[in-house]
């Protein structure tokens, strides 16, 4: 036979559970929003407008723009980096150095 008290512990124990599965989902609805801004953003939608579709704060989507821009730019770097310690990219720092090769 169950005592109170474990009935009290069984009946919190579910309601935890209940609350992490309604965070979670709440979780990944917002991650489902930032990626939809993002694919708007690339799109050259305004981030007014994209706030006023997906719910997001437009200071938010900001940022959502200048992450996209560094990641863009961090990412050229690092392939130009890898092709040129890979040998597969020639740099060319003089003028006309076309007619020294």
């Amino acid at each position: 036979m169950r005592t109170i008290a474990q009935k009290y512990i069984d009946e919190g124990m579910q309601q935890g559970i209940i609350q992490g599965i309604e965070k979670g989902m709440e979780k990944g609805m917002e991650k489902e929003k930032a990626e939809i801004a993002q694919k708007m953003l690339a799109n050259n939608m305004d981030a007014t407008l994209i706030a006023h579709i997906t719910g997001l704060d437009v200071s938010f989507i900001r940022t959502l723009t200048i992450n996209s821009v560094y990641s863009g730019l961090f990412s050229t770097v690092s392939e130009i980096t890898n092709n040129l310690l890979k040998g597969r990219l020639d740099i060319c720092l003089v003028p006309d150095c076309g007619s020294l090769f």
